[in-house]
């Protein structure tokens, strides 16, 4: 019986750190030296920036930096907009050597064509 109050009063006591820690990082703005930039903070300009990478104008050191391109397959995409002309979509990366339905999953919130 006496375990069983032990059990039950440390699980209190840890449930209230926990809370207790929940409540501390979110009214603050830093922790352990980490600071936190709330998203009031981001101007509407920063917000509004299309970040994504034009898949017709880019040269391999952009296209590499896409998570799920390398350096070979951005040299594959350059060589098939050479040849083939301008990405009318997105959808037409798929045609390149190296990607295929499941890389195209990966990169195309990063990627556009105008």
């Amino acid at each position: 019986m006496k375990r069983i109050k032990i059990y039950y009063i440390s699980v209190a006591i840890i449930t209230a750190i926990f809370a207790a820690a929940i409540i501390f990082i979110n009214n603050s703005d830093s922790l352990f030296g980490y600071t936190f930039v709330h998203n009031e903070s981001v101007s509407d300009a920063d917000a509004q920036k299309d970040y994504r990478i034009n898949i017709n104008t880019a040269g391999v050191d952009e296209l590499d930096m896409i998570d799920g391109i390398g350096e070979a397959t951005a040299k594959e995409i350059i060589e098939y907009r050479e040849e083939y002309g301008n990405f009318k979509n997105i959808e037409d990366i798929k045609n390149v050597k190296g990607i295929k339905d499941k890389t195209f999953d990966k990169i195309k919130r990063y990627i556009k064509t105008n």
